[in-house]
């Protein structure tokens, strides 16, 4: 979709400038093809506009959007040999159409008949005759016909037009005369009405204002504005503020607030202005509110716009920035200060050039006043007159009702409130329209006024049953009317006026169910008091009412008002009608409300839908689309944003992929609906209203994708399985964070946090049920999910790598009862079992075996019996993992010092020993074990268990073994290569010495060794690709210093390595540096001295062996303070080895010398311990060194 592109600076409809993406090339186009160009595109089009210039073929201008040079003219072909936009300009051709509304349904009114008023109702008072004003309000050089008109005759012209004849001679005196003292009365009085006195032209004024000597904090963005007569059409301004100003985008408003009040002389200060600001911002945004003043730099108008400025901020909306709060300036034309600077060109009209405007805080009496900078857009209601305040109060009431009045009968449909500020007469009359229009009304007591004698008639009005006050109430109020506004009446004016006033009060006091008393100097939200009032404006015992109120409630995320005033026990909802609210609650994350509604008897069977599900996923976060693509190659499904308002729907079953890679095994869609025979007969007819077999799987899912945290603690309380729900949160989260784009660290780490949250809630309750029942506890760690396809709590907690719950007591009692077999000795009795089986029989304690009892018989049975339980005994030593291990052991002992017996002593040249062939079988029986263990490992699907089970030493052990039967073939096949078997025999041997570190795993006090190893190598491989750089640097220019010429061998790249890495470790090899004794002078290959080399190679020993070596020992003493270990209880219990992904077993001297010195470290410290998870055992933490590592190692 193409973009409207801001015309200057001020504008924010376009974050990208032309200068970010346009380089070099901008400068050689003219400006208006420049902003044709600039305006075709979107925004995901300009931001690719400097990528596409760097490709050779390709034109700054996407391809779509070119015009061939075959197609061009030879005018664009000249300036643009790229292409050129071949379509009309969409912002131009905005802005026309906007132009031609504004002229088409907008007029203002000027004054064409000069007839000049009585002196005395001059404000302020004439001085000179140019300073006498026509009835008005304006002066005689101010009216337009005198403007525009140039030259002598012209202003003659004009002149004899514009005043009354009988006006003439008077007008035409000297301008810095005195004026008379009394203007002789008129032959015709001056009529307003009439159209050949006021009439009405085209529209001129409307555009964008730029408040030029006020700044925001964050930017500022030019105001919209628009000058209309006082009898426009409001129709005609809801389509403005819809289809040009985009007021409903991104969000239609949910309320909009009007505020009256006091003018000039008013001014909120202190706790006052602290709480109407609060409540009122905080009302705006919750419910993205639309805020009505008259919008001047004074009075309540200032307040408010002080409130906007305190809590505006810009959210982008498409290829445009929108101020999150809209406030709505509706005032008089004739009474803005400095408007002659609001009339707008022709030329500038076309162009949408902001109009530059000075406001000010200088407030005179009797002139007009300037305009709030705080305000977004402004309607100014012309009715003729000029510098006197009228003439707004009907099109503000007809836009109001408008606004208020539901789609049905034309309107918006928006709850409109209006609160009573101070405020004078018109405050009264306002209000008084406004509930007769069924509009409710707050009114803030304690600010003077109109405000308080509204609030003193409605506190007796309300308590009195017929509602009407007392006579000595109505004195008060007399009273309190006269001091308020009696100053300025005369005499025989102020029973009339009171009666007027009177009457308006009373008026207002016959609605006290729409009306609501703010007191401002409570302890009271102002926002609060909206939403009441709102609330009581829709109070009734019908549901529609009833479900009005709580989408009300809803908006305003005021859970306990719904509770207390919706959600009556003595209220019944008819099925169905609360789900739509559900929904609403749901997709803006209200927890609360979600579970206020799930207690009203919502079924979630019946609620839960396929098209609810795609409606949930409305708009789904980017990052999951990033993961999505990555995972399953597919990509979010978006429609056409022009006819959903720019929403993304997801399809359930790209869900559903996304969760199969996520987790390694998920339903398929027919497994999680319900099946059809079992569904209602609407989902037989459309499948988007099937219904799903567990609601809270698929809503447990949905809220973590989407990061809602409490609601997925909602959902996972509410649903089965919590503990295995927990996990498989963890496991989402963990993949989530895992296949991430890099950049996205902060994503990252807030996955990462909400694991460990999930894992933590999934031990708790894990923990929880150990204390009651153990066994039970131990049943459902190894249960298998029917709800998470047959998988179980500890391979899911596996996957995850959820090492806090793996290490609970029930996890850990399941896997030694599973490792032990029911075998109750340790491993030191088990290697005694293996060198004296005898031992099996008559030392061996099983759980749960009933050995040797006595039932009474004696003879034959007593011995059948025995037998029996030593055969059991047997059986359940032999086949227990735990035997198994030890046996392996020890086998894997003879194995080794038998293949290092054959290497060493037993290898022949030209024939294959019978040790050899032993060797080679021996090897083909650890490629088998590999295979069944594949087979047999726990993970869910066939790539699952490659990705858990190989790693890089399962790896390494699979290319040993065809390393193996690789050199046994070459030996017998080809015997005088049998180096070549010897060579290949030899690293067997070193891995298969390597293979020995599984075995230390199981070992309590070495196997966080080990993991602290695997750590350590980690960082060495980045410490490699640094030490490289000056080792390669160092050599390379050693080498070029010692040979002046050299032929071309390998062993020039041997020198390079060779000897600047043995440097490294002390071996300096000062002679290789000195010329060689047979060397010839000038010959070629000769090595000769060169006095540069001895200082690079004190440099490079100096940063090798001080700074390299000094980060190498700061990265190992992070890796081992950091890592964490898991170690076992110090019961003594054995466990199963863990396998292991990534673990690198490479190890060097640097590596072991500096794990050697951490354990040291540990070992020595003689302060604070801390504790590894769930073990006995404490450990000292890492202390810092002060030691000096020596250069040779």
């Amino acid at each position: 979709m193409a973009s409207i592109v801001p015309q200057s600076r001020h504008d924010m409809d376009m974050a990208y400038s032309v200068e970010s993406y346009r380089g070099g090339a901008v400068s050689s186009m003219a400006r208006e093809d420049l902003e044709k160009q600039r305006n075709m595109m979107s925004m995901q089009e300009a931001r690719w506009v400097g990528v596409r210039k760097k490709v050779p073929g390709m034109s700054g201008i996407p391809g779509t959007k070119q015009k061939t040079r075959s197609q061009q003219s030879p005018r664009f072909q000249s300036r643009f040999e790229s292409g050129y936009l071949d379509m009309e300009d969409p912002y131009m051709k905005k802005i026309n159409e906007m132009n031609t509304d504004m002229k088409e349904k907008f007029q203002q009114k000027e004054c064409y008949r000069f007839v000049p008023a009585q002196l005395h109702l001059q404000r302020p008072k004439a001085v000179h005759m140019q300073d006498i004003k026509c009835c008005c309000g304006e002066i005689l050089s101010e009216h337009k016909i005198m403007k525009e008109s140039h030259g002598t005759f012209e202003k003659t012209h004009a002149f004899e037009q514009l005043v009354s004849p009988e006006f003439h001679e008077l007008m035409a005196r000297d301008g810095m005369d005195e004026p008379p003292k009394k203007i002789p009365e008129p032959q015709k009085p001056w009529d307003g009405k009439n159209d050949k006195v006021v009439r009405k032209l085209t529209t001129t004024s409307f555009g964008k204002i730029n408040f030029e000597n006020v700044e925001h904090a964050g930017g500022k963005k030019p105001a919209k504005y628009v000058r209309v007569s006082d009898d426009t059409d409001v129709v005609h301004l809801l389509e403005l503020m819809k289809k040009h100003w985009r007021m409903m985008e991104p969000k239609q408003p949910d309320l909009v607030i009007s505020v009256v009040g006091g003018a000039k002389n008013f001014k909120l200060d202190g706790r006052m202005r602290d709480t109407f600001s609060s409540g009122l911002i905080k009302a705006a945004k919750t419910t993205s509110a639309w805020l009505i003043s008259s919008g001047f730099n004074m009075g309540i108008m200032k307040s408010v716009g002080q409130a906007v400025r305190q809590g505006q901020s810009f959210n982008w909306d498409n290829d445009r920035m929108v101020h999150v709060l809209r406030c709505i300036g509706i005032a008089p034309w004739g009474y803005v200060k400095d408007r002659k600077f609001l009339e707008n060109t022709e030329e500038r009209s076309r162009r949408n050039e902001a109009i530059n405007y000075r406001t000010s805080n200088v407030i005179l009496h009797d002139s007009p006043v300037p305009l709030n900078p705080d305000h977004t857009h402004f309607i100014f209601v012309d009715d003729g007159l000029r510098n006197r305040y009228g003439g707004v109060s009907g099109v503000r009431a007809r836009l109001e009702q408008k606004i208020s009045q539901p789609e049905s009968e034309g309107g918006l449909g928006i709850p409109l409130v209006l609160v009573v500020v101070e405020g004078g007469t018109d405050s009264i009359h306002d209000a008084s329209e406004s509930l007769k229009q069924k509009i409710p009304v707050v009114v803030c007591a304690g600010t003077g006024r109109a405000a308080d004698i509204l609030k003193f008639a409605y506190k007796y009005t309300k308590t009195s049953g017929d509602k009407k006050m007392t006579q000595e109430q109505e004195k008060k109020l007399d009273q309190k009317i006269l001091d308020a506004y009696g100053k300025t009446w005369k005499d025989d004016e102020r029973a009339k006026n009171i009666g007027n006033i009177k009457k308006k009060v009373q008026e207002c006091c016959e609605c006290t169910d729409l009306m609501h008393i703010f007191h401002m100097n409570k302890h009271e939200d102002l926002d609060l008091a909206i939403l009441s009032v709102l609330l009581k404006a829709r109070k009734g015992s019908d549901e529609q009412q009833r479900l009005s109120q709580l989408k009300l409630a809803l908006n305003w995320d005021r859970v306990d008002i719904a509770q207390e005033e919706i959600f009556r026990e003595d209220v019944l909802w008819s099925t169905g009608t609360l789900h739509d609210v559900l929904t609403e609650a749901l997709k803006k994350n209200k927890v609360q409300f979600v579970e206020l509604i799930l207690r009203q008897g919502i079924v979630m069977k019946e609620y839960l839908t396929v098209q609810v599900m795609v409606e949930l996923y409305e708009n789904i976060p980017s990052y999951v689309g990033k993961v999505m693509h990555r995972l399953t190659g597919k990509t979010l499904n978006e429609t056409d944003k022009n006819k959903t308002g720019g929403k993304t729907f997801v399809d359930i079953e790209n869900i559903r992929d996304l969760l199969f890679k996520l987790l390694d095994k998920y339903d398929t869609m027919e497994e999680l609906l319900v099946p059809l025979d079992r569904d209602t007969e609407e989902a037989a007819v459309n499948p988007k209203l099937r219904h799903f077999q567990r609601p809270y799987k698929m809503l447990l899912t949905w809220a973590l994708l989407l990061k809602y945290q409490e609601m997925a603690k909602l959902f996972w309380e509410l649903g089965d399985e919590p503990i295995t729900s927990a996990l498989v949160a963890t496991r989402i989260f963990q993949n989530m964070a895992k296949y991430l784009p890099k950049h996205e660290s902060h994503l990252q780490e807030g996955f990462e946090e909400l694991k460990k949250e999930f894992e933590g809630l999934a031990t708790n309750v894990l923990n929880a049920c150990h204390m009651v029942d153990p066994d039970k506890a131990m049943m459902i760690v190894e249960r298998k999910s029917p709800c998470f396809n047959e998988m179980s709590c500890l391979q899911i907690a596996a996957s995850a790598n959820d090492t806090k719950f793996l290490s609970s007591p029930t996890c850990f009692s399941s896997l030694n009862m599973k490792w032990k077999h029911g075998i109750l000795f340790t491993l030191p009795k088990m290697f005694l079992c293996i060198i004296f089986p005898p031992y099996i029989i008559f030392g061996l304690e099983i759980l749960n075996l009933d050995v040797g009892k006595n039932d009474g018989n004696n003879g034959t049975g007593n011995w059948c019996q025995k037998i029996r339980a030593w055969v059991q005994k047997i059986a359940i030593f032999y086949s227990s993992p735990l035997s198994k291990f030890a046996h392996g052991m020890v086998a894997y002992a003879v194995f080794l010092i038998a293949h290092s017996y054959m290497v060493l002593v037993d290898f022949k040249r030209y024939e294959v020993t019978p040790l050899e062939w032993v060797m080679v079988i021996w090897v083909f029986s650890f490629f088998i074990d590999e295979i069944h263990t594949f087979i047999a490992f726990p993970s869910p699907t066939f790539w699952s268990k490659i990705r858990d089970w190989y790693g890089f030493l399962k790896w390494l052990d699979v290319i040993n073994f065809i390393l193996a039967f690789v050199a046994f073939i070459v030996h017998i096949a080809s015997p005088h290569h049998f180096n070549v078997t010897k060579v290949l025999y030899c690293v067997n041997s070193i891995i298969f010495y390597l293979r020995i570190m599984k075995i230390y795993i199981a070992h309590g006090q070495l196997g966080p060794k080990m993991f602290m190893i695997r750590r350590m190598l980690d960082e060495l491989r980045m410490f490699v690709m640094v030490m490289v750089v000056f080792l390669l640097a160092y050599g390379i220019a050693s080498q070029g210093l010692l040979y002046k010429t050299r032929s071309p061998t390998w062993r020039i790249l041997k020198d390079i390595i060779y000897f600047p890495y043995w440097q490294l470790f002390g071996e300096i090899f000062l002679e290789e540096i000195d010329t060689e004794d047979s060397c010839t002078a000038g010959a070629d290959n000769c090595r000769t001295s060169h006095w540069l080399v001895y200082f690079l190679l004190a440099g490079y020993l100096m940063v090798g062996n001080i700074l390299l070596l000094n980060l190498l020992i700061a990265i190992f003493r992070y890796a081992t303070s950091s890592s964490s270990t898991f170690s076992l209880p110090s019961s003594g219990m054995q466990h199963p080895p863990p396998q292991p992904s990534h673990c690198h077993l490479q190890v060097c001297n640097i590596l072991l010398l500096n794990l050697l010195m951490a354990i040291f470290r540990y070992a020595t410290s003689p302060s604070s311990t801390f504790s590894l998870p769930s073990s006995g055992m404490q450990h000292p933490p890492p202390q810092p060194t002060h030691c000096h590592l020596q250069s040779r190692v």
